[in-house]
């Protein structure tokens, strides 16, 4: 198969900026971000940084034709399309490139199960996208997930005919139930959980940054500073800054101050 070359090129001058990339390119995608560079070819999907020229991952997607490729908005996954043969979407996570069977939402909306190639559950947190919990019994990779009803347990069924069953992590409940009580007005029992989170665990800065925003909506201004400062020096996050800013503009302090 003849080999083709494309180039990176300044929009200001029409001038190439560094050395071309061979490969049979189909189709181009940039990351929002700009960190990646996802490149659709005849025989797979490569990944670069545009910046080094660096191809930083490799795999195989659909057969024969990868025909095109899509980002979320924020980044988290790669959609891939085939062609006639394979007529199919399918979804890649950026962290480990591997395929993701199956996702799932938790009935407070809180956190995302997913189900990937790589024969392993991943509990997710929509809120900063982070990784709480990994999972693995199958065999071979799990091709659906869910929750129950309660939200306390992911259940997952895969190539290896198994149903799993796999309990949430406690103190992640806790959040979760936290949030439920936030909800409904009911801010003394969302107290309640994120303080016995914090003592299961003195540096879930999570916790105290939602903490914060509970002592925010009673008007307990200092302590929702003292929560959200808490938080940041436990491990800097926006949910922390946010929780922040809040504490400070309820006690009239300039935004200077944060």
């Amino acid at each position: 198969m003849k080999a083709w070359h494309f180039g990176f090129w300044c929009t200001t001058a029409w001038q190439m900026q560094g050395e071309s990339i061979r490969c049979n390119a189909c189709y181009l995608r940039y990351s929002p971000s700009g960190e990646f560079l996802a490149i659709a070819t005849s025989k797979n999907i490569q990944i670069y940084n545009p910046g080094t020229r660096e191809r930083v991952a490799s795999f195989k997607a659909h057969s024969p034709w990868n025909l095109s490729l899509a980002w979320t908005p924020d980044g988290t996954r790669l959609l891939s399309g085939g062609d006639e043969d394979d007529p199919t979407i399918r979804e890649w996570d950026p962290l480990t490139w591997h395929h993701i069977w199956a996702i799932a939402i938790d009935p407070t909306g809180t956190f995302v199960a997913s189900a990937s190639e790589d024969r392993h559950v991943r509990l997710w947190r929509l809120s900063d996208k982070q990784t709480i919990a990994i999972f693995r019994l199958h065999s071979l990779a799990p091709h659906s997930v869910t929750f129950s009803v309660d939200g306390r347990h992911i259940l997952s069924g895969g190539e290896d005919n198994k149903i799993s069953d796999w309990e949430v992590p406690k103190g992640i409940l806790a959040v979760a139930t936290a949030h439920d009580a936030c909800v409904t007005g009911d801010l003394s029992t969302a107290e309640d959980l994120l303080t016995q989170n914090i003592h299961t665990d003195a540096n879930d800065h999570t916790s105290y940054a939602h903490r914060s925003f509970v002592m925010a909506r009673q008007h307990n201004w200092d302590r929702a500073l003292e929560d959200a400062i808490k938080s940041i020096s436990i491990q800097t996050s926006l949910t922390g800054y946010i929780s922040k800013g809040i504490a400070l503009c309820g006690k009239g302090l300039g935004k200077g101050s944060i």
